[in-house]
């Protein structure tokens, strides 16, 4: 499918946490790599800002990323005990990305490019500084959540290490309601984020626009050569039932749906059918977890995701916290895998338990995995209606054309 514009020309100011080249199962890296290479496509003109461990341009699929070396401030405060301990109690790598891009750096090195600017486009609200700059420039600013900080502090403050809530408060409460007050537009993915943006920050109604998550259908299809051939390198015979689970696991939801699996759905998966394996997909540097079970495998990251995606039979998301549409799970419908996921796993998808994925609780959730392998032949048409189902809602192309609707809203009310 052929994007079509809908904009003049713009310069877009874009600001994030992440390197765009190494981009794989962060579902944020992935969002934002995936709707700017697409924007680049219709003609925009990009420039991406990030801090880096080390400074480089480069033009990555048409967009312009200046990676900035981290501040030797931030470094230095990031060895104090107060913010190790901040940073712990938030258990995710999203806490440290987030106290880098506090810094007001990214602004500095990016003002002479906001004179040319049509659009600031900001992926964190710790993104703070260029926020207010572009602000003092009369610049229209969007802030894209893909995934509230705010709601992590609440759902996690019962089992933190000690250290004062306020603290945690003021490096993220804080600065998320300044962020959602100043920005002209707050993209979401789902109603849920939506309903937390007016609950938590008062944000107006009109001033959220709905930009899902997508996949790239074209990238992630059915292929069994593929997933054969990954069987083989992973040494898992070709006729075992295997369960794939993906996901950055230095963030926190992935990081509790990892315990859960090694924990317990694992042992539960292993008595009932010895032959299961299980692959756990992506960065998994702060799980600590050691002697693991023959058939639980650990992948690490992985060059291609669609080849380890098509190695399996079933794919899960036993997430119970997070907020809007997880990029994994519609990764996994779009190669046709059966999907086992809790409500928050499929959360603003809008799919229907039976139709295109088997949905349950935790507490339901390991014999439901045992149903589909139990079943996997009778399922595969369930796969079938997943693929459908995303190639019709969530395909990048379809998601990027309404961004691109936005912009031009955006500059028209501006000109």
């Amino acid at each position: 499918m052929e994007l079509s514009g809908a904009t003049d020309k713009m310069k877009l100011l874009v600001f994030g946490g992440w390197q765009l080249i190494d981009s794989t199962t962060s579902g944020g890296a992935v969002r934002i790599a995936s709707i700017l290479r697409r924007l680049a496509k219709l003609g925009h003109m990009i420039d991406y800002f990030t801090l880096a461990p080390s400074c480089r341009d480069y033009d990555l699929h048409g967009i312009n990323v200046h990676e900035i070396g981290y501040p030797l401030l931030s470094k230095v405060l990031l060895r104090t005990q107060l913010i190790q301990r901040i940073l712990a109690s938030l258990k995710s790598h999203s806490a440290v990305e987030i106290f880098l891009t506090l810094s007001p750096l990214l602004a500095l090195k990016s003002r002479p490019y906001m004179k040319s600017a049509d659009v600031v486009w900001l992926n964190y609200s710790s993104n703070l500084f260029p926020l207010l700059f572009a602000k003092q420039q009369h610049l229209p600013c969007i802030l894209d959540t893909h995934g509230l900080s705010q709601p992590l502090i609440k759902t996690s403050k019962d089992d933190l290490p000690p250290v004062p809530y306020w603290a945690r408060f003021l490096l993220l409460g804080l600065v998320d309601r300044i962020a959602y007050s100043v920005a002209d537009r707050i993209i979401v993915t789902s109603q849920f984020e939506k309903r937390l943006c007016e609950m938590l920050f008062g944000v107006r109604p009109d001033k959220v626009e709905f930009v899902e998550n997508g996949v790239d259908v074209d990238e992630f299809k059915p292929d069994r050569q593929k997933g054969v051939e990954t069987r083989r390198k992973l040494g898992i015979p070709e006729n075992a039932v295997v369960i794939v689970f993906v996901g950055y696991m230095k963030h926190l939801p992935n990081v509790q749906a990892a315990k859960y699996i090694i924990e317990c759905l694992m042992p539960h998966i292993s008595f009932k059918e010895p032959e299961a394996w299980m692959l756990l997909v992506g960065e998994h540097g702060r799980l600590g977890i050691k002697n693991l079970s023959g058939k639980l495998l650990l992948t690490g990251r992985v060059s291609d995701l669609a080849a380890v995606i098509n190695a399996a039979d079933i794919c899960i998301a036993p997430l119970v916290i997070g907020t809007g549409i997880k990029t994994k799970v519609l990764t996994y419908m779009a190669c046709e895998k059966v999907v086992v996921s809790t409500p928050i796993g499929v959360e603003g998808l809008g799919v229907t338990d039976g139709k295109e994925a088997l949905i349950c609780s935790i507490e339901e959730f390991a014999e439901k995995v045992v149903f589909a392998i139990r079943n996997i032949t009778v399922l595969s048409d369930m796969g079938r209606r997943a693929r459908d189902f995303v190639c019709k809602y969530h395909s990048w192309n379809k998601i990027v054309e309404k961004a691109d609707r936005m912009l031009e809203a955006m500059q028209t009310a501006t000109s």
